[in-house]
């Protein structure tokens, strides 16, 4: 069962929360699809504010973790987080940024959509593929092998802005595009051997404007759970 424990989205021995200037955001409809090993909430967006995709295990065992992530569709990024000496599993990791070379990078931001009377764009798949956050968590350990650079330019790096039609309004207001290029610190390099050992666990967050998020839900915010 999915809950929200101190501002963050708790499910199945993962902690997942999206972040404005440091800030967790709150969930609305939260929901979990106990086959899939899916949790759902809603979140609220801002036009032109860049965010964080945070994460952490909340256990220690002897495996580490692979996450991935898709914006709006799109591969943005995926890490291995090993479970080793000095590594901090149970820390709090992070994703807010496509690497398009080893020293620079394009943050993620929510950005107003572009609506178009074109019917062309009637009943086009945008509309469907726009306004989702999905992080999966999946066990996994390193295998030995040597490491791979890592993968630069993600596909939604390559993704020009989308345009939808304006009957789809109801459906979605803002998608994710990238800040202008900044240099960044260079960060460990990608694995090549990676074996999953358990299930995945998904975080899907749809995002909306604060008072989208009511209506599609139908409820208030999620009650905020204190630790025992």
């Amino acid at each position: 069962m999915a809950a929200i424990l101190n501002g963050r989205f708790v499910y199945r021995g993962f902690e997942a929360w999206i972040s404005v200037e440091g800030q967790p955001l709150s969930h609305f409809g939260v929901e979990s699809n106990e086959q899939r090993g899916e949790a759902t909430a809603w979140i609220p967006s801002e036009a032109s504010k860049t965010f964080r995709v945070n994460y952490r295990k909340t256990f220690d065992d002897e495996n580490g973790y692979w996450a991935k992530l898709r914006l709006d569709g799109h591969k943005a990024d995926r890490r291995m987080h090993e479970n080793r000496p000095g590594k901090g599993i149970t820390e709090a990791k992070r994703m807010e940024y496509v690497e398009i070379s080893p020293t620079n990078a394009r943050f993620f931001m929510f950005n107003p959509i572009a609506f178009t009377d074109d019917d062309t764009y009637l009943d086009h798949p945008n509309a469907a593929s726009i306004g989702e956050i999905r992080l999966v968590l999946l066990p996994a350990n390193v295998r030995n092998g040597p490491p791979a650079p890592r993968h630069f330019n993600a596909p939604l790096s390559k993704q020009k802005e989308r345009k939808v039609h304006e009957k789809d309004k109801r459906k979605v207001v803002h998608q994710i595009k990238l800040s202008e290029t900044v240099e960044k610190p260079q960060i460990e390099p990608d694995v090549v051997h990676v074996e999953v050992v358990g299930q995945p666990v998904t975080f899907v967050f749809k995002y909306r404007p604060l008072g989208r998020c009511f209506k599609q839900t139908g409820s208030h915010l999620a009650p905020r759970r204190l630790p025992y």
